[in-house]
Formats: structure tokens, C-alpha cells, sequence
């Protein structure tokens, strides 16, 4: 890896889903990246819903290698354990790393 990249994008995924409380249908997103001291960063965010939000959660070896073998049903299933983030500009898919 680039020493001057800061992160490395491992694998993404877009899926549909079904907001809960709505019933609104949306497309979700994750994206799973490896930072350059070996750590794992999941992204999250959706298309489709009124209000943009965009969440990450740090993971584990363990816990990305799980991610990644995740079945389509689960996918997701990290969304309520994530951080909060604001979503840049106010469009989704656009993660900023600093």
C-alpha cells in the first residue's frame, strides 16, 4: 500500500431495503476500508430516504472478516452499532477521511 494513502477501499456493496417505521423503499451502501495501520472502517449510508445520514463503525480482524461474509439478509446488520456522522454536502457516498 501507498504510504501517502491513508485508506485503501476493500470491498462495497449496495443492496435495497426497506425503511421500518416508513416502509419507504431505499438502496443502502456500505464500503469496507483498511487504513494504513491495519485497522478496518465500515462506511454506511442510503439513497432514497428524506434525510441523509452516513454512519461508520471501526472494526475488528475478526468483524470485517465476518462483513465480508456476510449473507445478502444480513446485510445492514451494522447500521444501529455505527457512529453518526454528517452526511458532506449533503449527499451520501461521499465519505471524507482526514
Amino acid at each position: 500500500m501507498d504510504p501517502q494513502i491513508a485508506v485503501q477501499l476493500l470491498a462495497f456493496r449496495e443492496y435495497p431495503a426497506i425503511d421500518a417505521q416508513t416502509l419507504v423503499e431505499f438502496t443502502g451502501h456500505e464500503r469496507l476500508f483498511r487504513g494504513a495501520d491495519g485497522s478496518f472502517l465500515l462506511h454506511m449510508s442510503s439513497d432514497g430516504q428524506p434525510i441523509a445520514e452516513e454512519r461508520v463503525i471501526w472494526l475488528s480482524v475478526r468483524a470485517a472478516i465476518s462483513w465480508l461474509n456476510e449473507e445478502p439478509d444480513e446485510y445492514g446488520s451494522l447500521w444501529e452499532f455505527a457512529e453518526v456522522v454528517p452526511a458532506v454536502g449533503g449527499s451520501t457516498g461521499a465519505l471524507r477521511i482526514f
